[in-house]
């Protein structure tokens, strides 16, 4: 089983776009709780191969072209995130997010 998050920006995700966000999760077979409007806690069964992060980010894109800011965080064993994200956050996130042998 794998659990991740992912989130998107309110002022650039419309609710037709987070539905599609939601129906890709679901034609997945993946549970997801989404109760707050740009956040998707995300559960895939155990039988299902460990989910990649950034190809999951690129799978979602290349399903739902109009996601212009995503973000994909893992919440077990090493801190992982792949994401469009404003290009001005980029440094904030490398130096308190990156991948750190400590996180394990």
């Amino acid at each position: 089983m794998t659990k991740f998050i992912i989130v998107t920006d309110s002022a650039f995700t419309t609710n037709p776009i987070r539905d599609a966000i939601t129906a890709f999760l679901e034609a997945k077979g993946w549970s997801s709780w989404h109760w707050f409007q740009d956040l998707w806690l995300v559960s895939t069964d155990a039988a299902t191969e460990p989910t990649r992060i950034d190809s999951l980010r690129e799978e979602i894109k290349a399903a739902i072209p109009a996601v212009k800011h995503i973000m994909v965080m893992t919440t077990e064993g090493i801190r992982q995130h792949s994401g469009l994200v404003p290009k001005d956050s980029v440094p904030w996130l490398r130096q308190y997010w990156h991948p750190s042998a400590n996180d394990k």
